[in-house]
Formats: structure tokens, sequence, C-alpha cells
């Protein structure tokens, strides 16, 4: 972990703090400025680093700015030097939840969000590639990926390890923490009670993110899908001198087979994922089991 992402800290009047009354200065609840200048220095002699969620389309109706408060297509502030990045709900989040998640009614029981469409991988990969190409190539690269925060569905760690933009892990999610009420909130970590951690999860969070803190492709590649199916989804991620081939499936579906000529005779496993090779007639197979997610570099 290289970075501690701060929910909102600013005075206002919701547990939340998506109302802030201001963005001047931390909230004396929370130990004030000078709480907020001692975690940041404990941060930089570990090597990390604070993101701060600056909520500036979120104030609170006690903020001077209420009566401009708007929300829009933030692609226009991305050109040029606007914003570096930012949450990629659009082009990232929701299409992997509507390729990911079953058919259902409504995502909330409270009825407040609309339903969700359970949508093939054609038309997931589709939005995913349309909606990004409104944006800078580094506007993408620099983009909050998230499948689980305060207001989403925890869904494919392996995505979110793969894709490219920068990915935001919900504290809890690599641990397989439970969520509580109507908006799927999450409970205080257990750091005293590690028998109540998803082990398994956790050493395979860490394979992926160690292997994607190891290639500078995954990082900061470019992305070219190679092969899109209903229930499949297959792209290269590609930086000089590294090649990352990733698969995706939501369930069990037709081989997926590439020629070597292509992706190579010899693929090399990451974070557990099996070793593969090509076949006498010079294509490769890929896994065809689901739900899965592999990633080789190619040799």
């Amino acid at each position: 972990m290289g970075t501690l992402y701060l929910r909102p800290f600013f005075p206002a009047e919701s547990s939340h703090r998506y109302n802030a009354s201001t963005f001047g200065r931390v909230d004396p609840l929370l130990g004030g400025d000078a709480a907020t200048a001692r975690l940041a220095e404990a941060a930089r002699v570990r090597a990390m680093r604070l993101l701060a969620d600056l909520t500036t389309n979120h104030c609170g109706d006690t903020h001077e700015w209420f009566q401009a408060e708007s929300n829009h297509d933030a692609s226009r502030d991305l050109l040029g030097d606007g914003y570096q990045g930012t949450m990629n709900y659009a082009a990232f989040t929701r299409p992997l939840w509507q390729w990911l998640i079953p058919p259902q009614q409504r995502p909330y029981a409270h009825g407040k969000y609309p339903a969700l469409p359970n949508l093939p991988g054609t038309m997931v990969a589709a939005a995913m590639r349309e909606l990004s190409g409104v944006t800078p190539w580094q506007g993408t690269l620099h983009a909050m990926n998230l499948i689980g925060s305060h207001d989403t569905h925890r869904v494919a760690f392996g995505m979110l390890c793969a894709y490219p933009g920068v990915p935001m892990i919900y504290a809890g999610d690599e641990i397989g923490l439970a969520t509580l009420g109507p908006e799927f909130a999450r409970i205080p970590m257990p750091w005293a009670h590690p028998q109540r951690w998803d082990q398994r999860r956790l050493a395979h969070t860490r394979a992926l993110f160690g292997a994607r803190a190891a290639s500078v492709a995954l990082q900061r590649g470019g992305l070219r899908w190679v092969n899109i199916a209903d229930d499949a989804l297959t792209f290269l991620r590609e930086a000089p001198g590294e090649r990352v081939l990733v698969h995706a499936a939501r369930a069990n579906h037709a081989p997926v087979r590439l020629p070597a000529a292509v992706v190579g005779a010899e693929l090399v496993g990451l974070a557990g994922a099996a070793d593969l090779r090509a076949d006498a007639d010079g294509w490769v197979s890929l896994p065809a089991d689901g739900p899965a997610f592999g990633m080789w570099r190619l040799a």
C-alpha cells in the first residue's frame, strides 16, 4: 500500500461529511489541521502518501457555494491543465457492475436507486471504450477506479488491478469485511480480530497488487482489446519492454484461442495463474471456466 485515501474531513453536519460547510480547514472533531499535519508526517516517514477527498460538488446547504451546486460531465475538465483524474464511475465501475452482478430488481432495498440491468460483455466493453474515448489517455491512467466504496458493490479485484487507472480498495474489501444497512456501509475494521479476516482473499489481493506494483505495463501501459464476448473480456496492457495479457470471465464460456503470432508461445502466469503454452498448431487456449480471472506476462 502506497497511499491512504481519506474521506472528506471538512466541517459538516453529517458523519459522511459530503455536505461541508467550508473547505478551508479540517473539522476540529477529527483533530483539526494539526492532527492532519501529524498524520501527513507519519505517512511521509513510511514512504506513503495521503490523498484527500476534495468534494467541491458536494457542499452542504450551510456553505456559501450551495446555490451554485451542480454535477457535470468532467471530460472537458481533463483537457489541458485541468483535472489530472476523476472518480471513474462511468467508464469503469458501473459498466463492470452491470456485467458481473446477477439480474436484480434493485441494488438497494430502500428503492432510492434505479434497477441495474445485467449486460453482456459486448455492451459493457463498448460503453467502457466510448466513455474512455472522450478522455485524454493521461486522464484515464489517473482516473480513480473503484469496485467497492461507501456507495458501490464489491465485484472483481482482478479488473481493478489490471484496468488502466488508479486502483482504489475500500478498506476491508481485502479481507471480506461485511457491510451493514441499506447503503452497504462498512463496519469498523477488526484490527484486533484477525480470525475474522478472509485470509485466502487477503493473500489473493496481495498477489494481484504485488504483480501490478512490479509491472510497468499494468501501471502505465496502453490498452488493446483482444477478445470481447458476452461472458469473457480479454485485453492487453502494453508498455515498452513488457506486455501483459488479461482475461476476465463472469461464467463458463466458449474457449478463447489466440494466435501465438500475437501473444507468443510462452505465457508466464502472474498472481497465481498457471503458465500457458501454445499448442502444435500455434494457438494459445485461455481457461474457459468462470467466474475467473488471470494475467500472463508475454515473452
